[in-house]
């Protein structure tokens, strides 16, 4: 599934990696590149949507397949 969005930095426990997707939609990110770890970056992510819930509860967890370019 590919979504484009914002990529946000979440002060929230230990801090995460978030997507805030251009219709809405909030991701917590899994396995984004280390160069893509930039607060208010936009991009469209290739993600992998997993099941259930995180401990942080800001959005459905997904894991980054890949950036599309």
């Amino acid at each position: 599934m590919q979504v484009k969005g914002t990529i946000r930095y979440m002060e929230v426990s230990m801090g995460f990696w978030g997507l805030e997707g251009s219709d809405g939609s909030r991701w917590e990110l899994f396995d984004l590149p280390e160069s893509y770890k930039k607060n208010g970056l936009t991009c469209i992510l290739d993600l992998i949507v997993m099941d259930g819930e995180t401990i942080n509860m800001w959005g459905r967890p997904a894991k980054v397949k890949a950036v599309v370019e």
